[in-house]
């Protein structure tokens, strides 16, 4: 029979019937009705998951790269279509509409994902993401290079799906104010504390070149928090805009970590600029590098940076009781879940990024160099992307629960009393760092006059070979070197003594050794002070030739022998060992 029919004369050529036939006797083949049903099933749930991975769009490997770069007709619509909405969005705060702390959710396109939004208007993202001192965009290409490698589904695995933030409605709030009259009120404040990388650890070291004398050089205009100010303000208002809807100080410090920032954030020890009201949202991007000289060991690292987080989290509650607690995002690289052990007060104002996945895939296009400008860039992108996913999920839960106008904002506590109502929580607290209390030599110096009352061998000075952000201190310069400070008749309690000091594995300071006597004059006692001491030492062991100077921070919980309002408190150093050790910070609180 099969010569038979292979004998018979072929049909006229049709050429869609011919691949009908073909494709249904494939099918036929492979079960009747039953291997169609299979095969459409596997067709669709083929594209379904390329839909869903974002591949058709924004496809992996090489192919990545020729996407963005084919596209150039494409983009240039999307942005000019960006460039529309934008100024639609933007006239809207001008509207009797905009009265609504809900304003901005309710003009969000419907549907709208992270994803979805940011393959859209990649092209107004990759001209966002250019940097103020490269006008004509020398950089285009190495950008469009490095963002390509960040799919949109790799981006969104870095937010925690888990949270959900309620205090984002406060935060939306600020924003809508601002837009709508920025003559009148502050822009969004933003606070990233960090250790070496968000300082700007390499981010000037690229395989693109940067031009002589460019300020792309400089840790403080090439760090992702500068870029990551940058590229909001240009994205929502316009690269010509003169105004910004957020603004974002980076307290970030080499060579600490979140222990060294909790009596800050507890304290108000803050840069001016952001008193008395202090930042609505906080970012800590301390990584696991920062925490390496902490034992030995994947799980004791983790329990370190979990402690420490959560100490830092209830720190920062605390120093609130007279306003709005701000919003926490902790920048997760070691993937601990801070969530899942979070009370619900913290879950309010909380949300983890988990960065490691598409930062690891960026930084391979400029060697795998972990601290470089394209680290940097990568961090910008993924914090951003964090960010609108937190957005878009707080409206999209809004459409159906929107937050009471009157629920905004939390009422103070009765009689409560912290910097935000003008009264500092530290009878004593001085901290020289480029974001600290004072900066500058003249500064340190006549803050401590009033309260030094013996000195033999300390002098204030500027010294940057140990660390940008130690350069200025009380430095001990001879052998025996003392001081003593005396605050009198305090008006805040004290219940804690912080110290930050610099240790160093290098000469002269990793020989230095300093005692501190704390002693407490209760008011109405009998004369005799309560009396403690400690020592610290100027040597820091390191793991690696890198790390030469850190931060060490000392605290001191004084228990039952704090110190009641109208006491006086004596501070003595005496230089016991080596010949330097440099005081960065004292405070007590």
């Amino acid at each position: 029979p099969s010569l038979t029919r292979s004998a018979m004369p072929l049909p006229r050529h049709n050429p869609q019937r011919r691949r009908r036939v073909n494709v249904m006797g494939v099918l036929g083949r492979s079960g009747g009705p039953l291997g169609i049903l299979v095969m459409s099933l596997t067709l669709g749930g083929l594209v379904l998951l390329l839909l869903i991975q974002g591949s058709l769009f924004w496809p992996d490997g090489d192919t990545s790269e020729n996407w963005i770069f084919s596209n150039e007709i494409k983009e240039v619509k999307k942005i000019e279509e960006w460039e529309a909405q934008r100024k639609r969005f933007l006239e809207s705060f001008q509207t009797n509409n905009a009265k609504s702390h809900e304003h901005i959710c309710n003009n969000m396109p419907i549907g709208t994902t992270s994803k979805s939004l940011w393959v859209k208007y990649i092209g107004s993202i990759i001209r966002a993401s250019q940097h103020p001192d490269d006008p004509n965009f020398n950089h285009e290409n190495w950008t469009k290079q490095l963002l390509s490698t960040m799919t949109p589904s790799s981006l969104h695995r870095t937010f925690d799906h888990t949270s959900n933030p309620e205090g984002m409605s406060r935060i939306l709030d600020i924003v809508r104010k601002r837009l709508e009259n920025p003559n009148k009120f502050p822009p969004l404040r933003m606070a990233v504390v960090g250790g070496t990388f968000s300082e700007g650890e390499g981010c000037s070291d690229s395989s693109i070149v940067i031009p002589e004398g460019s300020i792309m050089a400089n840790p403080s205009f090439c760090a992702w928090p500068y870029r990551l100010e940058a590229f909001l303000n240009s994205f929502i208002l316009g690269s010509e805009s003169k105004i910004k809807w957020v603004e974002i100080t980076n307290m970030s410090e080499e060579g600490t970590d979140t222990g060294f920032m909790i009596p800050l954030m507890r304290n108000w020890i803050y840069p001016k600029h952001l008193l008395p009201h202090g930042p609505d949202i906080i970012i800590n991007s301390y990584g696991t590098y920062d925490y390496e000289t902490y034992g030995e060991g994947a799980s004791n690292l983790k329990q370190t940076i979990y402690s420490e987080m959560t100490t830092f989290l209830r720190a920062v509650e605390a120093s609130h009781p007279c306003g709005d607690v701000p919003m926490v995002i902790h920048i997760d690289d070691a993937n601990i879940q801070l969530h899942e052990g979070m009370s619900k007060s913290h879950r309010k104002s909380f949300f983890s990024i988990f960065p490691k996945e598409p930062f690891d895939k960026a930084i391979e296009v400029d060697g795998n160099r972990q601290f470089s400008m394209a680290g940097h860039l990568a961090m910008m992108w993924i914090v951003s992307f964090g960010m609108a996913e937190a957005v878009l999920r707080h409206c999209d839960r809004g459409k159906s629960n929107p937050t009471p106008p009157e629920k905004l904002y939390n009422s103070p506590l009765d009689n409560c009393e912290d910097p935000s109502t003008g009264n500092p929580s530290c009878p004593f607290s001085i901290f020289a760092s480029p974001q600290g209390t004072v900066t500058r030599v003249t500064q340190f110096q006549k803050y401590l006059r009033p309260y030094l009352t013996t000195n033999v061998g300390w002098e204030v000075l500027s010294d940057m070979s140990t660390g940008w952000s130690r350069k200025t201190g009380l430095v001990a310069m001879q052998q025996g070197a003392q001081m003593v400070l005396e605050v009198k008749n305090i008006m805040k309690e004290v219940r804690y003594i912080h110290l930050m000091t610099l240790k160093s594995n290098v000469d002269p300071w990793k020989a230095g050794k300093a005692t501190f006597r704390i002693a407490l004059l209760p008011p109405g006692g009998d004369g005799k002070f309560i009396e403690t001491s400690f020592d610290i030492s100027g040597y820091h062991e390191t793991k690696d030739d890198k790390t030469k100077h850190v931060t060490h921070h000392f605290n001191m919980e004084l228990q039952d022998q704090k110190a009641e309002v109208g006491s006086d408190i004596k501070v003595s150093v005496e230089l016991v060992e080596g010949t330097n050790f440099k005081i960065l910070g004292l405070m007590l609180c």
